[in-house]
């Protein structure tokens, strides 16, 4: 399961070709459209390796349904929903999941997983893979690393660089801190004033937001619901 047909492709299908033996193979299911990979490889023995993007999804959740997994390939950050299918897939046989992920997004079920291991749960486990080891160990460049770097946030250094989760507190506006909160006032009428709303079932965020002089902003309300329909809001 991956992201997108793409990187199925481009990733775990090419080794597949390139090391699974054509004489165990039974049968392979019709390309994708748009794509050149099978749907799936079902191999004499009986097993069947199924290829299956995140786009869409409920689209991808359904066709794990029903599903006896013995082992899941997670390569990047799929929806929540597609992992919590997956648990329940895995039980009859005990199956296990592999997660290579860059956490740009850093889901929550990520998050999660990751805590679990650093708390000492010994069903989960945490690799992580350094661009800089990398580097040292001429698998890729160290100009090119460097040349990097320069373009990154520190943020996104340890994230792409060092293999750290992208935690969600600061995603957005890392540099965000204490400088930037004042004390109440009242704020004069003649500035000019925006409600700003981004909607969403799970989330819906309003914030109020008033232009002082110099183009100075300056939000002196919000309001954050969760589960809420619009009208509500």
């Amino acid at each position: 399961i991956s992201a997108s047909y793409r990187t199925i492709q481009e990733g775990v299908y090419r080794h597949i070709e390139n090391c699974l033996p054509r004489w165990q193979i039974a049968e392979q299911g019709q390309y994708v459209p748009g794509w050149q990979l099978p749907q799936y490889i079902r191999l004499k023995d009986g097993g069947q390796i199924d290829f299956i993007s995140g786009e869409g999804r409920e689209d991808a959740r359904r066709k794990i349904q029903a599903a006896e997994i013995d082992l899941a390939i997670i390569d990047e950050e799929v929806d929540g929903s597609i992992f919590a299918e997956l648990q329940a897939r895995r039980l009859v046989r005990e199956g296990r999941v592999i997660v290579a992920a860059t956490l740009i997004r850093s889901e929550s079920w990520c998050l999660e997983l990751e805590d679990r291991a650093e708390t000492g749960d010994k069903y989960v486990q945490v690799f992580r893979l350094s661009t800089y080891r990398a580097a040292e160990r001429g698998h890729v460049s160290k100009a090119s690393v460097k040349e990097m770097e320069a373009a990154l946030s520190q943020e996104d250094i340890d994230v792409r660089l060092k293999g750290l989760s992208r935690r969600h507190e600061g995603l957005v506006y890392a540099e965000f801190g204490k400088p930037h909160i004042v004390e109440p006032f009242p704020i004069p009428e003649k500035w000019t004033r925006y409600c700003a709303l981004d909607p969403g079932y799970r989330t819906f965020a309003v914030l109020w937001i008033a232009v002082g002089p110099g183009n100075k902003y300056v939000v002196y309300r919000e309001l954050y619901y969760h589960g809420a329909k619009c009208i509500d809001v």
